[in-house]
């Protein structure tokens, strides 16, 4: 994950439930869910994220909670382990501390990572699984076969000067700093997407505007 997110929603809907906070990542516009939780994990919260996850389709999950308890943790990394590769469940404890010589006792968050991905782990099984043994999984190969299909006319538009990723997205270059055109592909279909990245309303409005004015 780049650690930078936009199109950041609280309370998103997914069917009857509300999702803490749903976002994508700037770098590569995939989906983002974080769910945060008083306490110590418990498996009402586990279930929520799954059915968040099975509903918003997301490459990133992220459990943030007071305390994890060790079957929960466990459950994170095993849905690490045998889960797609490009799917990726953190757990993140949540603690508040104060600052040593910070006037009046100044208290701040702490967040400690206590669950991540073991992406080496995850390709080696999926590989495996799949009875292949390169830097790519049988999957990932289908992917950039997909893309390859697409290639040679995205460059002959000038779209992009890449090669055909091994993942379910690709984005394309608008020429236009701070917009990024991205193609994406998943088992609820396909779509287009123009986005842009810049967190004040007024300067997206006015590349918005200087895009469609190009048509």
């Amino acid at each position: 994950m780049s650690g930078r997110l936009h199109r950041v929603r609280r309370a998103f809907r997914v069917g009857k439930f509300s999702l803490d906070i749903i976002g994508r990542e700037v770098a590569t516009g995939s989906a983002v869910i974080i769910e945060n939780q008083y306490g110590p994990t418990d498996h009402g919260h586990l279930g929520q994220i799954l059915t968040y996850a099975g509903g918003t389709k997301p490459t990133t999950v992220v459990w943030v909670a007071e305390e994890f308890r060790e079957e929960h943790r466990a459950a994170l990394e095993w849905l690490n382990t045998h889960t797609d590769p490009s799917i990726r469940f953190f757990g993140v404890r949540l603690a508040a501390v104060t600052l040593d010589g910070a006037p009046g006792g100044l208290i701040a968050p702490f967040l400690e990572l206590v669950v991540k991905p073991n992406e080496w782990g995850k390709v080696a099984v999926a590989a495996a699984a799949a009875g292949t043994t390169g830097s790519t999984t049988a999957r990932q190969e289908l992917y950039r076969e997909f893309w390859s299909q697409f290639e040679t006319l995205a460059k002959q538009r000038g779209w992009t000067n890449a090669s055909a990723p091994a993942q379910n997205w690709w984005n394309m270059s608008t020429g236009l700093s701070g917009a990024v055109w991205g193609l994406f592909f998943a088992m609820f279909g396909g779509r287009s997407e123009l986005y842009f990245q810049d967190p004040d309303p007024d300067v997206n409005l006015a590349r918005w505007t200087y895009c469609t004015a190009r048509k």
